[in-house]
């Protein structure tokens, strides 16, 4: 009944009954892709910049509204995916 259109970034255009929906992963989808064990060639300083850029920008869109208690689950999953991965 759908089919998906575009998958870029994590974002998936889908087309559905001529309708077009944007599916957005969720903050820790893009975590665990930022910080995948495959990453490991690359260096660390690049990885946290990379978590860094996307953490700032989520929550520069997401700081109006009643968010404290979300934001910090994001960061305390970001600090320990970076710590099991990266020991």
């Amino acid at each position: 009944m759908y089919r998906v259109l575009l998958s870029l970034r994590g974002i998936s255009l889908f087309s559905f009954v001529g309708r077009h929906v944007r599916q957005w992963t969720t903050p820790r989808q893009r975590i665990r892709e930022l910080t995948r064990r495959a990453r490991l060639c690359a260096p660390v300083e690049k990885i946290i910049q990379d978590v860094n850029r996307f953490l700032r920008g989520w929550a520069g869109y997401f700081r109006y509204g009643n968010s404290a208690r979300f934001f910090t689950k994001i960061q305390s999953y970001a600090l320990s995916r970076l710590a099991s991965v990266y020991r």
